[in-house]
């Protein structure tokens, strides 16, 4: 009776993800079928391969978070979760941690056959559900990171964000949304269309180039902000999570509109934007195949601009920044050079005197990279009002 009315038996404390949308009769069911456990301190009963597969919600006391060597790598207070993923139908990962009280404690531990038991039951309510699970794991990220989901300093991540007013910045927190990968799923997929700009927050993916030693991305990396800018519309790489992936993300429809439309960006971006609708009005054009209209590799074979597509990486530069600086050491095979693709820049000597304006097309620093310098010979910084785009 106390179920299907909504009695007063039911807990006080709630799953986060639960709070003020869920049905009553739902937090019932989750007290019926999983209950309450007191625990005293140091029992290890949350270790057992069973518990950690679950769940677990801490209702009352601290509950401390080890590794695999015993130490303690966190702590969980009432009203804190610890393996909610696995309500996603996420696996449980096996990073040898687990949970330990740290004090007389009480929990709820949830198993993902008594979680399917209770949901079937709510089908209307599984999408939002699933967004608030996602929105907890992401909002723990944050924290962890030492910031709050759907913040500036999320988007400062990216080095194009960093670039844009503070007014717009602000209001591209309102368009963040959160998503969650599960080891060896594709997060990215080469050759398939794509619009957003990636920002990690905890877990690593890896940015597959065809070789051994794959660029990975981990917490505050991101990825994508060429492509949402529209600049690339198809993805050149595919990128796998390695291990569980919580990210924020933001598309293309809301950043190009707003860089259009408030004052200040809209001179910075000028190039940027020219570039990304060329982009769009050829959409299905291949990176390796745009890469052969440039001037500087207009002579290369295709199997050689294509392996260098999965190696290359995009780099955004302020006004008046340094691309290359005079006097950095070069090293064969380390050291980077760079083809602009938009906007334009100056070579100075070392005295600031300009030499040459470079144009979209051209190549800065292939000597330096190429073994042909010991040193950069000159400064090459970004000329005019706008910013430029390199891929480096």
């Amino acid at each position: 009776d106390a179920i299907e009315k909504g009695g007063p038996e039911v807990s006080k404390v709630r799953w986060p993800f639960l709070e003020d949308k869920a049905p009553a009769r739902m937090s019932h069911l989750i007290d019926l079928y999983a209950g309450r456990t007191p625990l005293k301190a140091g029992d290890p009963n949350l270790k057992s391969p069973d518990k950690r597969a679950c769940a677990i919600l801490i209702i009352s006391g601290t509950v401390d978070i080890v590794d695999e060597f015993g130490d303690v790598v966190g702590t969980l207070e009432q009203h804190q979760c610890f393996h909610e993923h696995l309500l996603l139908g996420m696996a449980c990962p096996d990073d040898g941690r687990s949970l330990v009280p740290g004090t007389e404690c009480e929990v709820q531990i949830l198993s993902v056959a008594m979680w399917t038991k209770v949901v079937n039951e709510f089908p209307d309510d599984k999408e939002w559900i699933k967004r608030n699970i996602m929105t907890c794991m992401a909002e723990r990220s944050a924290k962890n990171l030492g910031t709050e989901l759907n913040s500036v300093e999320i988007l400062r991540m990216s080095r194009l964000l960093t670039l844009v007013s503070e007014e717009l910045i602000q209001t591209m927190t309102k368009f963040m949304d959160v998503a969650c990968y599960m080891p060896g799923q594709e997060i990215c997929l080469a050759g398939r269309p794509g619009d957003a700009l990636y920002l990690f927050l905890s877990g690593s993916a890896e940015i597959l180039d065809g070789t051994d030693q794959p660029r990975i991305l981990g917490p505050r990396s991101c990825y994508g902000e060429a492509m949402c800018l529209g600049i690339i519309t198809m993805h050149t790489n595919t990128v796998r999570a390695q291990t569980m992936v919580v990210a924020q993300s933001v598309r293309r429809r809301q950043l190009v509109s707003y860089l259009e439309k408030f004052e200040g960006n809209s001179e910075r971006f000028t190039s940027l934007l020219k570039e990304g609708k060329l982009s769009q009005a050829n959409s299905v054009e291949r990176l390796p195949n745009k890469m052969k209209r440039w001037n500087c590799f207009r002579a290369a074979q295709l199997p050689f601009l294509e392996m260098l597509a999965l190696k290359a990486e995009d780099e955004f530069f302020a006004p008046n920044e340094l691309i290359i600086k005079i006097g950095e050491e070069c090293h064969y095979g380390q050291t980077p050079f760079y083809v602009l693709l938009a906007g334009k820049a100056v070579i100075e000597d070392e005295m600031g005197v300009m030499q040459n304006v470079l144009g979209p097309g051209e190549l800065i620093g292939e000597g330096g990279a190429l073994g042909l310098a010991e040193t950069r010979g000159s400064n090459v910084r970004v000329f005019g009002a706008g910013c430029a785009h390199c891929f480096k």
